[in-house]
């Protein structure tokens, strides 16, 4: 048991941007770790549906019937600064490089704008906006069990282009492996929902943007780094948000 949560400390420490041990873990291991990592974020709108909602008895069974969406906002915030804390800030740094780049390549190969010179910020902040706004609505709502799915596909991304870079360069077909174990755990995780179709129309979109991104990013620059990286998976985790206000009813 310790080796097993010695591969899921491992794997926390790679996705948050940490040294790992001496030995890169199994990728299901990596899973497990995104998976934590995920339900960590579920606990903490858990935790404020629980204590903060409107509750009704039915049938002598006591259900949320409401969250405010005032209480939502302030669970989605602390799940984000959660991440925050988690990864050091690695994720925000990497979404203020990436606006960075944007703007310093429009200026080389586009119009320059004044508003180039700004895309770190405001890329920042329509990331950090949508997901505040989206994750609030799903919480409001009662669908908080879809934040698991969209950072768990987020993570997933992560690890699937981090095994063609340095960071997982020992696990090669570790993007392979890593959508299959997720593929089968979506699937097998509607027994609990009755929402299949959200659920795969979330993971071909996600895996397809995944896709496309990484061509890109080696077509204009050659290069996929961990700020790329670490941008497409934000982005992704948006989009999954995204699907989930759109097609969950």
């Amino acid at each position: 048991m310790d080796k097993y949560l010695e591969q899921v400390k491992d794997g926390w420490n790679i996705l948050n941007g940490r040294k790992p041990g001496k030995s890169t873990p199994e990728t299901y291991m990596l899973f497990a770790a995104a998976l934590a990592q995920s339900l960590c974020c579920w606990i903490i709108g858990s935790f404020f549906t629980y204590f903060f909602s409107e509750k009704t008895t039915i049938a002598n069974e006591t259900v949320i019937s409401h969250t405010p969406y005032g209480v939502a906002i302030v669970a989605a915030i602390l799940i984000i600064i959660f991440n925050a804390l988690s990864d050091k800030g690695k994720n925000l740094n990497a979404l203020s490089w990436f606006g960075e780049f944007a703007g310093k390549w429009q200026e080389e190969y586009y119009e320059s704008t004044e508003l180039c010179k700004h895309y770190n910020v405001l890329f920042i902040n329509a990331i950090i906006l949508c997901k505040v706004l989206c994750m609030a609505a799903l919480i409001s709502s009662g669908q908080i069990f879809w934040i698991i799915y969209a950072f768990l596909l987020g993570y997933c991304s992560y690890i699937a282009t981090a095994s063609k870079t340095d960071t997982l360069k020992s696990k090669p077909h570790a993007d392979i492996e890593i959508y299959t174990i997720c593929g089968v755990f979506l699937i097998a995780s509607c027994i609990l929902h009755r929402h299949l179709a959200p659920v795969l129309i979330a993971a071909a979109i996600t895996y397809f943007v995944k896709k496309f991104a990484i061509q890109k990013s080696i077509q204009k620059i050659e290069i996929v780094n961990d700020e790329i990286n670490r941008t497409i998976s934000q982005v992704i985790v948006c989009i999954s948000l995204i699907i989930g206000i759109l097609f969950i009813r």
